[in-house]
This record gives C-alpha cells, structure tokens and sequence, in this order.
C-alpha cells in the first residue's frame, strides 16, 4: 500500500469502518435434512460480482444446526480459506461455508469500494495466510488490514469507473463463451456432415456423406516426435532454435516459444526441427493437457511429449487442426495404461479421420476460422479492458489520481 494519504482521504483498520467480519459454517452431510432447502448456501465457485443464487442451499434446521449465519443484500462475501481473494456482493439474502467471510461495511464505507479494493489485494490477503495443511485469513487479521478511505461520494465514483470496466470485461467474456458454443456446434455439424449434403454412409466413425472417405493417420501425415537436450550442458540452451513444450499446446498457431536451444543442442539429443505447418498434439502432461493441438507456425523443436504431424496433399493442415479439436475427449481415452495416462504415436497413427475432398476441407475451415478470428478480437478487446482495470484500480484506489464528484 502506498504511503501517500490523499487530501482528504483517511487510513483505517477494516475492523474500525466494518459492522461485522464473519466466518460461515458447513452442516453436518451426513444429515440430509439438512441441505435442499430455501437458504443460499455459497461455495468458493457461487462467488461472482454479484451473488444472486447458489449450486446448493440449506434448510433452516441446517442452519440451526451449524455455525452459518444469515448475511443481508449488500454484504461483501470474501474467501479466506482454501482458495483465498474471491470476492462479491450479496444480491440475496444467504449463507456461506467455513473458509467464505461476510462483510458488513458501516455506514461511511461503500460496500462496492470495498470490493474493488478487496480485488486488488488479493497478494496481500495471500501474504496475511496461516496455517500449516490449509492456509486461511482470519477474522481478527482481516479486522486489522489498512485501508484507505475517500470521502463516500469519493468512494461511490470510484467504484462506478470500476465497475463499468467491469461491465465491459463480463459482457465480452460472455460474448467469447457464446461464440465457443457456436464454434463447438459448427464443429460437430461440419466435421461429420459437411456441406450441403443429402446422401449419407455407415463408417467406422460413424454417418458421413456419401462422397467422403476416412483414412487413418499414419497415411495421411508424416509423424514424429521429439526430445530434450542435457540440461547440465549451458552450450545447448539459449540459441535460437524455438524448442516447443506441451504447455504451450494449446489450440492456437505457435509463432514462438518460451525456450530456444543452440545448433550443438539440436545435433547431441533426439529433437528434430520440425516444419512449419505441422499439426501438434500433446501426448502428455499435467491436468488438460494432454491431447490438445496447435498449428506449428515457424520452424520449431519439440520435446519428447509432443507429436507433431506433417499432413500431405490429401489434408488440409487446419481441417485436422479443428478435427482433433472436436475430438479432444475422445483422444483422452486412447490412453497407454501405466504410471501416467499417456498418448503416443502408436495410438495416435492409427485414429480414423474423416476426408472430404480438398476443397470441402478447405471452406469447412473457412468457416470455423472465421469465428476463432471473432473469438481472438473479443479477447483482445477484453485484454485491453483488463489492463486498463489493473491500471484504474492503481491510480483511483491510492489516490493516485483523483476523481471529479458532482
């Protein structure tokens, strides 16, 4: 926090400009009496800006029952326990869960500039974490964090400049998810019935027009994988050679990398320079990783848990692209059983792809093409509005720069 105090701006402890910080309480699971009925009961993924309705709810002997309370419309809801820094505003009347705080603000602190400023302390609320397996903020430490405070009608600017950058963020963000759902729909429709077509067949991968035929990948594309180079040796890392990993996989065309290795690192390991145009799959790695695709953009080595494949004349680099796209959930399946779920180009090679011809291929990528060239422009409106938030909430919440109130 700065140490500049605004002209007519005062620091306070939060316990001091608060009527009540509380923690929730979970009922007994075991008692089914206890849950299903008409009390909001809020969990760390009900948190949004504004908190009207809940995944579950308690019934009043479940309340009774346990350390919850009732918070009124227009308390702030805080995470404090597992996931810490999740915050908004109670729209209902509603309980929450141990480790999910209730502000109440008193009345010279306006509840929507407490969480704004709560949203850009989220660092300091992690720095005042104890305990040893779960870290949680507790009350009697929430009561003593410095604030600083404007004057109310100050406050209530502030917060309305914040949050129509906030309006903005939501609504694009609901826009990109839409169009997500458009793309996944188109996907499905075009993949499997192309277009304009009356006449369809029985296949191995299911109803197709009767003008397409299906191939397996090992005869449509070259395949190959790649490798690491000693680690221990500095001659084999920092060159210029772009050495791509499976998280940087991740449904996009990759211009770069995050790593470059040397000429000698490329000759003395098992990586190979692998050609623009190639289709990327992650073989493995953690969480959703594995199984996803990107376009190889430049020339570029990869490490030994990604496939690339080089597709030949009869495929269009981008049909497979949106092709192993649709099938992602499906790829994840085709697991080699071990210590690891794992991918591999033995599994991989032998995946049926539907093939219409060429120029089907290409106005069916046209098409999905031109909703992710919708999708990357919404996203980059929404990064724009991200970085001025950031950047609002640093000048307005420190004073930094001063707002005109009427």
């Amino acid at each position: 926090m700065s140490n500049f105090l605004p002209n007519g701006w005062s620091l306070e402890l939060l316990g001091d400009v608060t009527q009540e910080i509380g923690d929730g309480g979970t009922p007994s699971t075991s008692k089914p009496e206890y849950f299903g009925g008409s009390i909001p009961w809020v969990v760390i993924d009900d948190i949004t800006r504004k908190i009207f309705k809940t995944r579950q709810t308690i019934t009043e002997l479940g309340l009774a029952k346990s350390s919850a309370k009732i918070w009124k419309p227009g308390t702030l809801i805080l995470s404090t326990g597992a996931t810490i820094g999740e915050v908004g505003i109670a729209q209902v009347p509603l309980t929450t869960k141990q480790g999910i705080n209730g502000i109440v603000c008193k009345a010279n602190l306006s509840v929507e500039y407490l969480y704004q400023f709560f949203l850009n302390s989220r660092s300091l609320l992690n720095s005042l974490a104890q305990g040893s397996t779960i870290k949680e903020v507790r009350a009697p430490t929430l009561k003593k964090i410095p604030i600083q405070i404007p004057p109310r009608a100050e406050q209530q600017k502030i917060a309305a400049i914040l949050t129509a950058v906030d309006d903005v963020i939501e609504s694009t963000k609901a826009q990109i998810n839409k169009l997500k759902d458009l793309k996944a729909g188109m996907m499905q429709e075009l993949l499997t019935k192309g277009l304009g077509h009356t006449e369809f067949k029985d296949s191995p991968i299911g109803r197709m027009p009767k003008s397409w035929e299906f191939k397996a990948i090992e005869d449509i594309c070259k395949m190959t994988s790649g490798g690491t180079p000693d680690r221990t040796i500095a001659a084999y890392w920092n060159g210029k050679i772009p050495w791509v990993k499976t998280g940087e996989i991740n449904y996009t065309t990759i211009f770069s990398s995050e790593e470059y290795i040397t000429e000698a690192g490329l000759k003395n390991s098992s990586t190979k320079l692998i050609p623009a145009g190639s289709v990327l799959m992650a073989m493995y790695g953690q969480g959703i990783t594995r199984g996803k695709v990107a376009i190889l953009g430049i020339d570029a080595c990869l490490n030994q848990a990604c496939l690339a494949m080089l597709p030949s004349s009869q495929i269009d680099k981008y049909f497979l692209f949106y092709f192993f796209t649709k099938e992602y959930e499906n790829l994840r399946l085709l697991v080699q059983e071990g210590t690891q779920k794992n991918l591999n180009a033995t599994i991989v090679k032998e995946v049926l792809v539907p093939l219409p011809p060429l120029e089907e291929q290409i106005q069916i990528r046209m098409r999905l093409q031109a909703i992710d060239d919708n999708i990357n422009l919404k996203k980059k409106r929404m990064q724009i509005a991200t970085d001025l938030k950031k950047s609002l909430m640093q000048d307005l919440l420190t004073g930094k720069v001063r707002v005109q109130v009427d």
